[in-house]
């Protein structure tokens, strides 16, 4: 998990900069992902903090779900967005696009951790992104368009946590103690899309 996570950002920083040149002229958009990711980001700019949540949920949520083994031929790959809106993807990519997508949209790398879990009732590895806007926690799931606090997810039982700065190993047994602790401390800046 670490080497993806850290592939990850390495790629996202530097295709950081072909998103800024799409965002300022929209013929330098090379590929329909970067068109799609245009799209979303004009859409959501002016909304309010909780509809940028459910704008963003929502629209990745579209992609269809697709596995790794599919996709890549291997148990596990972690997508960064561009990827993820070339090929689509499985849990964790739709967390990882809406992290960067929400970063974008200027939410702070404190404010948010894409959470492992392991979902009791399907008795699976499952992911998503838990957002702390104004000490209220949402999780972003792609099997939902509805944002729901994480005492919604009693089946969850998370395994560790992730940021652009920080990796933390779960300790208490539910998704709403562990993530109940995301407190933003101060803005930090990071790569961004």
């Amino acid at each position: 998990m670490v080497s993806q996570w850290t592939r990850v950002l390495g790629q996202v920083s530097r295709q950081s900069e072909a998103f800024a040149r799409c965002a300022a002229d929209e013929t330098q958009c090379t590929s329909r992902g970067m068109r799609y990711w245009l799209q979303i980001l004009t859409a959501a700019a002016d909304l309010g903090r909780k509809e940028q949540l459910q704008a963003i949920n929502g629209f990745f949520n579209r992609w269809p779900y697709r596995s790794d083994r599919e996709i890549y031929s291997i148990g596990e790959y972690w997508a960064t967005p561009s990827e993820f809106m070339a090929r689509s993807g499985d849990c964790e990519d739709y967390a990882i696009a809406k992290f960067f997508a929400l970063r974008e949209l200027g939410f702070g790398n404190d404010q948010m951790r894409i959470v492992i879990v392991y979902d009791r009732l399907r008795g699976i590895g499952h992911a998503v992104l838990a957002v702390n806007l104004d000490d209220d926690i949402s999780i972003l799931n792609n099997q939902t368009d509805t944002i729901a606090p994480p005492s919604r997810y009693e089946n969850f039982v998370p395994w560790y946590l992730v940021n652009e700065t920080a990796i933390w190993t779960a300790a208490p047994d539910t998704l709403d103690a562990l993530v109940s602790r995301i407190v933003p401390a101060r803005p930090t800046t990071g790569p961004r899309v």
